[in-house]
C-alpha cells in the first residue's frame, strides 16, 4: 500500500541519518578494520533497500561500504548485491575476498567468512555442472546427458542471491528439451526462468 511504502521510505531516510553519524565516529577512531556499528548501519541500510525493490542504491551503499570498511562481512554483502545483479564473476570475486579480509576476532567477521565460503563451495560446484552440461550440449551433441546436467546444477543451486545464474540455467535446459522434442518440459523450465527474471529477454524470445 502506499502507506507501507511511506512509511519504508521515511524508515530508509532515517537509516540514512544514522548511517551518517556514526560513519563520522568511525573516521574519528580509526577502525575501518573492523565491524562497527557504522558499518552494521550501514548494511541494515542495504538490506532496506533491497527489500523495497532500490536495488542500484543498495549496491551504491554496499560499495561504499566495502571501501570503507574492508572486512568479510562488508565484501559478503556487496558481492549478494552484484550476484542479484547477474553480476557472478565480480560476485565470486568478492566471495573470495571475504574469506581473507578483517581480523578473526571479530564475531560478525567470522560470520562473513563463513557465509562466503559457503556460498563460493556452491557456485563452484554449480559451473562445474554448467561446464559438463555446456560440453555434452555444444560439443558432443548429447541434449539428454546436458539436460541431466543442467538438472543436476539446479538441484544444489541454492544461493538465494544467484537468481539469474539459475535462470540461465532454466533457459539453458529449456534449449535441451526442445531439441529433444520434449516441448511441455521446455516450456516449464522457460516458465521457471520468467519466473526468475520476468524480462529475461533470451528466455521469452525461446518461449
Amino acid at each position: 500500500s502506499k502507506q507501507s511504502q511511506a512509511l519504508v521510505r521515511k524508515g530508509v531516510v532515517a537509516l540514512q541519518r544514522l548511517v551518517s553519524e556514526e560513519v563520522k565516529k568511525d573516521e574519528q577512531a580509526d577502525s575501518s578494520d573492523k565491524v562497527t556499528p557504522g558499518l552494521l548501519l550501514r548494511l541494515t541500510l542495504v538490506k532496506a533497500l533491497l527489500q523495497s525493490t532500490r536495488d542500484t542504491e543498495a549496491l551504491q551503499e554496499a560499495e561504499t561500504a566495502a571501501r570503507s570498511y574492508p572486512t568479510a562481512l562488508a565484501f559478503l554483502v556487496l558481492a549478494c548485491c552484484k550476484l542479484r545483479r547477474g553480476l557472478r564473476e565480480e560476485g565470486m570475486q568478492l566471495l573470495e575476498r571475504a574469506t581473507y579480509a578483517g581480523s578473526m576476532n571479530d564475531v560478525y567477521n567470522r560470520w562473513g567468512f563463513a557465509g562466503a565460503v559457503q556460498r563460493l563451495r556452491t557456485l563452484r560446484k554449480v559451473e562445474h555442472l554448467r561446464q559438463e552440461a555446456e560440453a555434452a550440449h555444444s560439443v558432443e551433441g548429447d541434449f539428454q546427458q546436458a539436460a541431466v546436467w543442467y538438472g543436476e546444477a539446479l538441484s544444489i543451486a541454492d544461493v538465494q542471491e544467484d537468481k539469474w545464474g539459475r535462470a540461465t540455467l532454466h533457459a539453458d535446459r529449456a534449449v535441451c528439451f526442445r531439441r529433444l522434442r520434449r516441448y511441455p518440459e521446455a516450456l516449464q523450465e522457460l516458465d521457471a526462468a520468467l519466473r526468475l527474471f520476468p524480462r529475461y529477454k533470451r528466455a521469452i524470445f525461446r518461449r
